[in-house]
């Protein structure tokens, strides 16, 4: 079954799908990056943030976006960049995908 989203309901609706995978993240220090997002039951991060404004991403997170309300890869990145930015209040500029998992520090060898 098919929805039509107007185009001014489209963020809104968006923001509240990312709030139901992505609202509740809880902050780290990391390694690579300044500040590590990641569920209180997840073993990797699900986002990671460096000054002056770069997020970086799991990738599968975009592909899940752009499928299921049929966005592009650049509309993506935007949207959630928009919404990080309004959840966790850190600017983004720039939002980074990766395909490599964003481990957490304990699980780094020295």
């Amino acid at each position: 079954m098919k929805y039509i989203i107007t185009e001014s309901k489209l963020e809104q609706t968006i923001f509240k799908y990312l709030d139901m995978d992505f609202g509740g993240l809880e902050s780290d220090d990391g390694l690579l990056f300044d500040v590590v997002f990641k569920s209180s039951e997840g073993d990797y991060n699900e986002f990671g943030w460096k000054e002056p404004g770069t997020l970086t991403i799991q990738r599968d997170i975009t592909e899940k976006l752009t499928d299921f309300f049929m966005l592009d890869i650049n509309d993506s990145l935007n949207l959630i960049g928009k919404w990080f930015q309004d959840r966790y209040n850190l600017p983004v500029d720039k939002v980074k995908l990766t395909r490599f998992l964003l481990m957490d520090k304990k699980y780094l060898i020295t």
